[in-house]
């Protein structure tokens, strides 16, 4: 409690409002221009202390990013100082996101709270017979195995539609409408609109599909942001996996096995490796994205 106590105090209500974990929005800011200037050593005669107070004054005005204060190879010299730990030592309870994640308890198996009923939209509903004959999805998925099937949908979906998270989803959001208006107007679709559009296809095609909201364990309420995925269940491997169509992923162990997001969190809490199946994931970003994401998770029954 203490902890949380002073990284409060660091980030003030007043500040939390532009508060953000991105330090290239942030650096448009007065404080993150501070730091701009003092990394880029265009801040004429400075001094340690002058950047040590910038790096503090960013950090009362909402900047929480500890890996980058940790990673950073231009802040390298304010790691010498003790005062720097004394200083970024709260923000790891709400800014490093990978501690916080090892820290999480585990799942409490034993909860029975009621869950909303629901059900899956068999593949004989007219409006998933529609879609399926419409985008001639059969073509699409292919033969060969469910798994080969349910990636085939994947990449087709990723390429089809380019992500865009700048802009709301259209107001109609169903997969024959969203694919429509993409192609006339020429735009994208944030992660959610891309797993609504792609959990419809699955069903189409007899699969049961959901997309769930990936939230952060925000404690001080500055970190907006979240990731939708799908989860799909696989009947021959008899479980659900981790299904990504913004990044065009799906996550598998060191044995080439496929994961769902329980074994992708418990493999990041346990410092294991985890192998992404996409060209835009190779370089690790996306294990480091989802970091902080897997901390809550929200099912939305479809």
């Amino acid at each position: 409690m203490a902890l949380l106590g002073q990284a409060r105090a660091q980030v003030p209500a007043a500040a939390a409002a532009h508060a953000t974990n991105d330090f290239a929005a942030f650096a448009n800011t007065q404080h993150g221009r501070m730091i701009k200037a003092y990394e880029q050593r265009d801040i004429p005669g400075y001094q340690s202390k002058q950047a040590f107070d910038y790096l503090e004054r960013s950090i009362r005005a909402g900047f929480i990013n500890y890996t980058h204060i940790i990673k950073d190879p231009d802040l390298a010299e304010l790691r010498n100082l003790s005062r720097f730990h004394t200083l970024i030592a709260p923000l790891r309870a709400v800014g490093d996101y990978p501690y916080i994640l090892q820290r999480a308890a585990s799942y409490d198996l034993a909860d029975r709270r009621p869950l909303p009923a629901f059900r899956y939209e068999p593949a004989n509903d007219s409006n998933l017979l529609a879609l399926r004959s419409g985008l001639h999805l059969d073509s699409i998925a292919g033969g060969g195995s469910d798994v080969n099937q349910v990636i085939r949908l994947l990449h087709w979906m990723h390429d089809l539609i380019p992500h865009d998270g700048n802009n709301a989803n259209p107001a109609v959001r169903n997969a024959m409408s969203l694919v429509a208006v993409c192609k006339r107007d020429h735009r994208g679709l944030n992660c959610r609109g891309l797993a609504i559009a792609l959990n419809e296809c699955y069903l189409a095609l007899g699969y049961r599909s959901r997309y769930v909201t990936c939230m952060p364990k925000d404690s001080l309420g500055v970190d907006p942001d979240c990731h939708v995925i799908n989860i799909v269940y696989i009947p021959s491997l008899k479980k659900w996996i981790w299904i990504d169509p913004t990044n065009d992923a799906y996550v598998m162990n060191e044995k080439g096995e496929l994961l769902g997001i329980e074994e992708v969190r418990q493999r990041l809490i346990r410092h294991q490796p985890d192998k992404l199946d996409t060209d835009w994931g190779k370089d690790g970003h996306s294990i480091t994205y989802n970091t902080n994401n897997p901390a809550l998770f929200w099912a939305k029954p479809q």
